[in-house]
């Protein structure tokens, strides 16, 4: 989940393709990489990214020669971009508790409902009042998140809590999204990017604290899946994305995108061993089709990679 460059202009090209796959495949590894970090979920979020803002600080370094790089930030932008990384670390909190208390499908895919979210939100923020189409597709998220839920009440050692953080981390993405969308107006995907995970970073870290969770890894094993995570995951994935995202047509780019909660359970059916039910996937399908019925500018669309 982060932001990508925007530049109308630019033809799609094998290249973007390539990239944009190779990206969604190694983001989809991410809820598995949060069940081996050996930390807290709040500590694994933390040092997810920490561990990516020195790759971030390089890349806004370098793209700070562009006209959105060099844009001058009022104590307004500050607070606006501050703001962003609060919604981003909430999402990944949320996440990453989901991650623990119930399967990788629900977690992943009900987390996934935000671009669905984005258009309620945007009713009392922006007063973007939704169409009865609209709320029709908020309909069918719901009832696919109804029966993922049913599927959690039949799965050892998963929890309807774990649903609750999963939706939690939904509604924080959305309003990431839409600062995103007010953000990138005036400056570049790095810019954003760097100031969200740095100020998220932050926050995270403290509330780890707050929280005493173990916040040092036993073995090499934790150690590896942190950095995978804020170094495969967060820079080298997302960026992949946010680069393909920059150079590709939204309706042919959107459907790679929705494909990432999928390959996630596909990827924790051998690992973890978690077989999906038939309530599980009718509820996934549910959400893929609601997500993927919403209609929003290519602005926010653009802003959507998942994590």
């Amino acid at each position: 989940m982060t932001t990508a460059a925007f530049h109308p202009a630019a033809p799609a090209s094998s290249q973007a393709w390539i990239a944009l796959i190779a990206g969604t495949l190694i983001v989809a590894a991410s809820p598995i990489l949060v069940r081996f970090t050996e930390v807290g979920p709040v500590a694994s979020a933390a040092w997810r990214l920490a561990i990516a803002v020195p790759a971030l600080w390089a890349w806004a370094a370098v793209a700070g020669a562009g006209a959105t790089g060099g844009a001058r930030r009022s104590r307004a932008d500050s607070w606006m971009l501050v703001a962003a990384g609060a919604a981003f670390a909430g999402d990944l909190a949320c996440y990453h508790a989901a991650v623990g208390l119930t399967s990788v499908a629900n977690a992943t895919f009900i987390c996934n409902l935000a671009p669905a979210l984005v258009v309620l939100l945007a009713w009392p923020l922006l007063g973007e009042r939704p169409h009865g189409r609209t709320l029709a597709i908020l309909a069918v998220a719901g009832a696919g998140v109804g029966l993922m839920a049913q599927d959690s009440a039949a799965r050892p050692g998963a929890s309807h809590l774990g649903d609750l953080w999963a939706l939690g981390g939904a509604a924080c993405f959305a309003g990431y999204l839409l600062l995103v969308a007010r953000l990138r107006r005036r400056f570049d995907a790095a810019t954003v990017m760097l100031w969200s995970s740095a100020s998220g970073a932050a926050m995270l870290a403290l509330l780890a604290l707050a929280r005493g969770e173990t916040l040092l890894p036993a073995g090499l094993g934790g150690w590896s899946a942190l950095l995978g995570l804020g170094l495969a995951v967060h820079v080298v994935g997302q960026g992949l994305t946010a680069a393909a995202l920059g150079r590709l047509p939204v309706g042919g780019s959107s459907p790679v995108l929705l494909l990432q909660p999928a390959i996630s359970a596909l990827i924790a059916w051998p690992l973890l061993g978690e077989v999906p039910g038939w309530l599980q996937a009718l509820g996934a399908l549910l959400i893929l089709a609601a997500v993927g019925s919403v209609r929003m500018p290519p602005r926010r669309t653009r802003a959507i990679i998942g994590r």
